[in-house]
């Protein structure tokens, strides 16, 4: 039998551009097996963890990339758990101190469904003490053992209130939703778990990345067969449940994970999501955060075209034809990218920016790109 660990794993750049960061990945492969992971198609998963990159060099790498940006949210360990193993948990506290001893004092994202060790939560603190802003993602979707393979749902669900009591921002990554866990009984237990314990929650339907249609459809017993071209796919009941109960429990729940970001860094948006078509469809913002959203970006700042030849020429894409619209705030490349540079081209300008999709991109169609939901009843 030929499993993940005989095949030829496909590694990500250790710094790339996501929608919503930067990331660092030195450290790649998972030893959970969540049968709706994105690392599935790249042979990543039931695997050993492998380190790419020891944590000084993973830091030279980032501050050397150019989609580093000062003040940009940063995310690490998104192509395993940095959590999961010793090995995982020793090279996050050595990144931390590295990224620290270089005064990056950036918000820095940590995704995780495994429990803290003491040695963990102590060199998060201290890192947050040293002003980089470590905020934890706990990813708890409500989903059954048989579906996330060698997850500990008992210490997951004990690790909100261990990161809480800590002090540290939590967000409650809500994903993916899929028809088993969009009853009202289950969302009620993943709320009552996490309301308290967490600042919001971002709430993402089922992502289909190129290539992985039968792997999300052997989840999905009638999965669209457009599913890859959406943002995600939603259960239609889940929608609705979404509709009434964070109002019912008085909690925030995120579409846009940028928005949410923004929303816990109390900062306006800067992913051009503001007044657009994701704006006005995905996010239930509080009115504070609509209030600076629009202070800031009622009235913004011209964008000359030497602005983006000079972004541009920083990602290495010098002479690259695009077709701006000032009125609309919109710059379209017109030959294909990656999604990483039409990302960061995004956060750089504060505009949103599309491009045809460049053929072997591995990454999937996101809010940022202007991509929307596909809501399946």
């Amino acid at each position: 039998m030929t499993t993940s660990a005989t095949r030829l794993r496909v590694y990500e750049n250790v710094i790339d551009q996501h929608d919503s960061y930067t990331v660092m990945n030195p450290v790649q492969g998972c030893p959970k097996r969540c049968r709706y992971c994105f690392l599935q198609q790249r042979f990543q998963t039931g695997v050993k963890p492998v380190e790419l990159a020891g944590p000084a060099d993973t830091v030279q790498r980032l501050l050397s990339s150019p989609y580093y940006r000062p003040g940009g949210v940063l995310a690490a360990y998104t192509c395993t758990d940095a959590l999961a193993t010793p090995p995982n948990r020793r090279h996050l506290i050595g990144l931390l101190r590295e990224l620290t001893c270089a005064h990056v004092t950036n918000p820095l994202v940590l995704i995780s469904k495994c429990a803290p060790t003491p040695e963990v939560i102590d060199a998060v603190t201290a890192a947050r003490a040293n002003r980089l802003p470590v905020i934890m993602y706990l990813s708890y979707s409500g989903l059954e053992p048989d579906v996330e393979l060698g997850i500990d749902h008992q210490a997951l669900r004990r690790s909100f209130g261990l990161w809480h009591s800590a002090g540290v921002p939590v967000v409650h990554y809500w994903r993916p939703f899929l028809p088993q866990n969009s009853t009202e009984e289950a969302m009620r237990t993943v709320l009552d778990t996490v309301v308290g314990r967490s600042a919001c929650s971002v709430a993402v339907g089922l992502k289909t990345p190129p290539g992985a249609f039968d792997q999300m459809a052997g989840l999905w017993d009638g999965l669209p067969a457009d599913a890859a071209a959406a943002d995600a796919v939603w259960p239609e009941q889940a929608r609705q449940l979404l509709e009434r109960l964070p109002a019912e429990y008085g909690h925030l729940v995120y579409e846009s994970n940028s928005c949410a970001l923004a929303h816990v860094t109390d900062r306006p948006d800067d992913a051009g999501v503001w007044g657009s078509e994701v704006c006005a469809a995905a996010d239930l913002c509080p009115p504070d955060q609509r209030r600076l959203c629009r202070a800031t970006w009622r009235t913004p700042a011209p964008l000359a075209t030497e602005q983006i030849d000079a972004e541009l020429t920083r990602l290495g894409l010098a002479g690259t034809p695009y077709e701006w619209d000032p009125a609309e705030r919109r710059l379209r490349l017109t030959v294909p990218a990656r999604r990483a540079d039409t990302t960061s081209l995004t956060y750089a300008l504060h505009v949103r920016v599309t491009a045809p999709r460049e053929a072997t991109d591995l990454y999937w169609p996101g809010r940022i790109g202007g991509s929307l939901p596909l809501i399946a009843s």
